[in-house]
């Protein structure tokens, strides 16, 4: 059963026997168009633009859905949500949805299809957060992996991260003494 993998304007999955079109994280409601479901793998906008689109069934966790309308007070349409680490049927095909840890309700998509599995991580973060718990590695065997590398380069630098909590708990404290 081929399956073709191509990024055109989000992560597009093709089984070409039966055209079944996913799409995961596309950078526009417009650029969900044309595919039969999307994936939605957290709240950040460069990854949640497709949630207005009302035409596309859109899968989700519930906490990315409820994280993105309270960033934008908008209401995602057409949405069903999965579990984290449950498997679920999406169009035939079964749909994992495993720990990012990126942000609450961060997730990776796990795609099984009949001859191959696809993972797709998202943004991920291999590290334990104060607020979730490092990425998941999937259990099986995987045969292709597509990483995001929204940090890729070297050029792009971090503070270690016992610099940024330190700032982030000096944060809370200045904003809870002004009763903020």
């Amino acid at each position: 059963m081929p399956i073709l993998i191509e990024y055109k304007r989000g992560l597009k999955i093709c089984r070409t026997t039966d055209n079944l079109i996913f799409l995961a994280d596309p950078i526009s409601a417009k650029g969900a168009r044309g595919s039969q479901s999307v994936f939605i793998t957290h709240a950040h906008t460069d990854h949640s633009m497709a949630f207005p689109n009302s035409g596309t069934k859109i899968y989700s966790s519930k906490l990315t859905n409820d994280i993105y309308h309270a960033l934008t007070s908008k209401t995602p349409k057409n949405v069903q949500f999965l579990d984290i680490n449950k498997t679920e049927k999406v169009r035939g095909v079964d749909v994992q949805l495993l720990p990012a840890g990126h942000l609450l309700g961060a997730s990776q998509t796990l795609f099984y299809f009949d001859e191959k599995t696809i993972l797709y991580t998202g943004d991920i973060s291999t590290d334990k957060m104060i607020t979730v718990p490092q990425a998941a590695v999937p259990e099986d065997d995987i045969d292709t992996l597509i990483i995001e590398s929204t940090y890729g380069t070297p050029n792009i630098f971090f503070e270690p991260r016992s610099t940024i909590k330190f700032s982030l708990l000096k944060w809370i404290m200045d904003n809870l003494q002004k009763k903020r």
